[in-house]
């Protein structure tokens, strides 16, 4: 398969699923099609040539509706992917907007009980939450994002 074929298959699982679709990983896979060709090497390109065949052959051979199995597809096909994406284009693994509303207020609430109104660690926290924020929203508008469930 090339990866023109493998975009139409893209756009015939976003069409065809259904409540399920969060487990297939289509956006993160979209965002790898989007910088295909600016991967630096051949060797890289049919590294994620493979692996997203193999896993568009699972998703033939398989109905995905169970959290456990869309992490094994994750980690088995789109991790190693990930991983070349981040070394050479700079992706960002995605933290989804209500887990990092969680952290960040976990991260608030440890530091009150621990730190108790130390107003130099609040600003410091503060300031590193927004910029966060805001490479967050970098990389979203620039496609160079992958996760879980996305």
């Amino acid at each position: 398969m090339d990866i023109t074929n493998l975009e139409k298959e893209l756009d015939r699982y976003r069409k065809n699923l259904g409540a399920n679709k969060k487990y297939y990983h289509l956006n993160s896979i979209s965002n790898f099609f989007f910088h295909f060709d600016s991967l630096h090497d051949d060797e890289s390109k049919q590294f994620v040539m493979d692996s997203l065949t193999a896993c568009f052959k699972y998703y033939e051979e398989h109905s995905i509706d169970d959290i456990r199995e869309s992490m094994n597809i994750f980690q088995q096909y789109l991790i190693p992917v990930g991983k070349i994406y981040q070394k050479q284009l700079g992706f960002f693994v995605f933290t989804k907007p209500l887990m990092m509303f969680l952290l960040i207020i976990s991260g608030y609430s440890i530091a009150y009980f621990v730190f108790k109104n130390n107003q130099i660690f609040f600003i410091t926290y503060s300031i590193l939450v927004l910029l966060f924020i805001v490479y967050s929203g970098v990389k979203f508008s620039q496609r160079k994002m992958y996760a879980f469930c996305w």
